[in-house]
């Protein structure tokens, strides 16, 4: 229903990406999901005798880098929802007779859009992305952002003079420019933004649905875009953020003939979403499927890539709640949907393969690092030479990237571990390896190849109430239009400034402070724990916190001074609950609750006597030493 819209799905966005120096402002996003796969050139080819083709450019980077080399994080769109959302809008007309309509994805580089242009063999094309003043924010190919020039892009279309498509559709915001290159590069018909202005996920997608159901129905480009536009004014999910004056679409040339069909006669067939692969990755091998809800971990996941571009063993660990495994399952399917370092193995395996003598050594290899057998034992050493001769023998000059679930590791595995990745880094010439363990200290390859340590770190508090908010029942579609979604709290309780602090900033406010508290610290397995467990009464004292003004610490020169001032409020609390008071009393909880954050700015006589006592010591050590 309505409330599932949101709850246990991704906030909604928009596609605008706002830079500013030595500060990222976002916003509205969505985050991690699987991401759009890269089409093989050999498949493609066998396709290229029906010129109804839809190939569908889609653009995930993790990261912006500003004038300082500083990384700043870009919040994933939700590919997932809208490439289902293509499959179902075709695959609708599959009842009607004629000609097939072929759906092809395609990650938006600059070398893929090239490509697919060379070849012509895309009849329209669909690129959707995060959107830039006259530039559209593509991948670099290898997780970073790289700023496409509207010009530049429209140069490439009108060199590809022989077989242009007839359709563009630019999902994205800011896209109005762009639209009207691709116009003066002489394609025939452009779906883009009716302005330079914001463009909301939830209407993108619903618009998308309906526009090419309609084409491949064989209905003209007018009549798509008409049922298309309609159906947002009766679509429940969309008609909120649709309004008939912003959000509108523009369908280009205003002067161009648009009663002319793309996709002549109807019928379709599901989409190529295929890889460029050698031949040890034919095997269908199985990454876990990620939670919905990777929030926050662009960043980290685009210092995996580096670290893989110069090396070949990556250490992922922190503490226990942090995220580690989820992260690398995302950037496993990330690294694999675009085919970056070769084909990626989960182990231990999810699932066994038939007649794959990889898949059979790997679960020998699993099975021995997880018992207690002796290294030495002549059981162990047969068992274990049998397997590593066979995954060398078979990965010694593939590419690929093994992502090892250490986590559950005692320390004769680890050993064990170690023992393996430097038989196999002395074996294989491209093999890389990600390891997830609990335990940041623990040494893997030693010195047969250099090891980056990557340690997670808690969320910000805007990526922490987004993930809170996606997860809480009290955060969805059918509470009112002001807070119907993760985004609308996140906008609801994140100052401005405040939105990448961590929980032990001393920079939070205290407002945010008491935010953060409610909502996790920071920490994804207790802001899940939070969400699912809030009670109504909590919630509503959380959004209370936003109607607040914020308490100053300032305001008390002192610990005792506050702690006096905590006195009167819990006194006047009582007298407001004896009178029947209760919304009286419910206020003056919340400023409790916020004074009571700030004890954390001022401390405690015991806390400064605790502080000297540790200061003399450390000097009559010193002294001592220096004696």
């Amino acid at each position: 229903g309505l409330q599932d819209e949101y709850h246990g799905t991704r906030p909604r966005s928009t596609r605008c990406l706002t830079f500013h120096q030595n500060k990222h402002l976002i916003g509205v996003f969505r985050t991690m999901d699987s991401s759009p796969t890269a089409s093989d050139d050999v498949a493609l080819a066998n396709n290229r005798t029906e010129h109804h083709q839809l190939t569908v450019f889609q653009a995930a980077p993790l990261v912006w880098e500003d004038r300082d080399c500083n990384l700043h994080p870009v919040e994933l769109l939700d590919f997932a929802r809208e490439r289902k959302a293509l499959v179902d809008g075709l695959n609708d007309a599959g009842d009607a007779s004629g000609e097939r309509v072929g759906l092809v994805f395609e990650t938006a580089t600059a070398d893929r859009f090239g490509a697919i242009l060379a070849r012509g063999s895309s009849s329209a094309l669909h690129i959707s992305c995060h959107g830039y003043p006259g530039h559209l924010c593509w991948e670099d190919g290898f997780g970073g952002l790289q700023l496409i020039a509207a010009d530049k892009l429209a140069a490439l279309v009108q060199a590809s003079s022989g077989r242009k498509p007839k359709l563009v559709y630019v999902s994205s915001c800011h896209s109005r420019t762009v639209g009207e290159a691709f116009v003066k590069a002489g394609v025939p018909h452009v779906i883009c933004c009716e302005q330079d202005d914001l463009l909301m996920d939830t209407v993108t997608i619903e618009f998308a649905r309906a526009f090419y159901r309609a084409l491949a129905c064989g209905r003209t480009m007018r009549e798509a875009y008409d049922l298309g536009m309609r159906s947002l004014e009766l679509c429940p999910v969309t008609s909120r953020d649709f309004d008939g004056k912003c959000c509108q679409f523009a369908l280009l040339p205003n002067d161009s003939n648009h009663d002319l069909p793309i996709f002549r006669g109807g019928g379709v067939r599901r989409g190529v979403e295929s890889s460029v692969v050698n031949d040890v990755v034919s095997v269908p091998w199985i990454i876990p499927c990620p939670p919905n809800h990777t929030i926050g971990r662009e960043v980290d996941m685009y210092t995996i890539l580096r670290a893989f571009r110069r090396g070949r063993l990556v250490k992922l660990s922190g503490p226990r709640g942090i995220g580690k495994r989820t992260l690398a399952e995302t950037v496993s399917r990330y690294i694999a949907d675009r085919n970056l370092f070769g084909q990626v193995i989960w182990i231990p395996l999810v699932c066994s393969i038939k007649n794959c003598a990889l898949s059979s050594s790997f679960e020998v290899l699993c099975d021995l690092l997880s018992s207690e057998c002796n290294m030495k034992s002549r059981y162990y050493r047969h068992k274990y030479n049998a397997a590593i001769s066979s995954i060398i023998g078979i990965l010694h000059t593939q590419e690929v990237v093994l992502c090892i679930d250490a986590f559950g590791f005692n320390e004769g595995s680890m050993e064990k571990l170690s023992v393996f990745l430097r038989d196999l880094f002395r074996g294989t010439a491209y093999s890389k390896v990600l390891v997830v363990t609990q335990s940041p200290d623990c040494i893997i390859a030693g010195d047969i190849c250099e090891e980056t340590d990557i340690t997670l770190s808690t969320l910000g508090l805007r990526a922490s109430v987004l993930l809170f908010g996606m997860a809480c029942k009290f955060t969805s579609a059918t509470l009112p239009s002001n807070l119907s979604s993760p985004l609308d709290l996140a906008k609801k309780l994140v100052l401005e400034g405040q939105e990448n602090l961590k929980f032990d900033s001393l920079d939070l406010s205290s407002k945010s402070y008491q935010v953060f508290h409610l909502v996790g610290k920071g920490f994804p397995a207790e802001i899940q724990t939070a969400a699912t467990e809030i009670t109504e009464c909590d919630f509503d004292r959380l959004i209370h916190l936003a109607e607040m003004e914020e308490c100053e610490s300032r305001l008390f020169s002192t610990r005792a001074a506050l702690e006096f001032h905590l006195q009167l409020l819990q006194q006047q609390i009582e007298g407001a609950v004896a009178a029947g008071d209760f919304s009286g009393a419910r206020d003056l909880k919340s400023q409790l609750d916020e004074a009571e954050a700030m004890t954390r700015f001022l401390p405690s006589i015991s806390d400064i006597s605790g502080d000297m006592k540790r200061t003399r010591m450390s000097l009559e050590e010193s002294i001592r030493e220096q004696d």
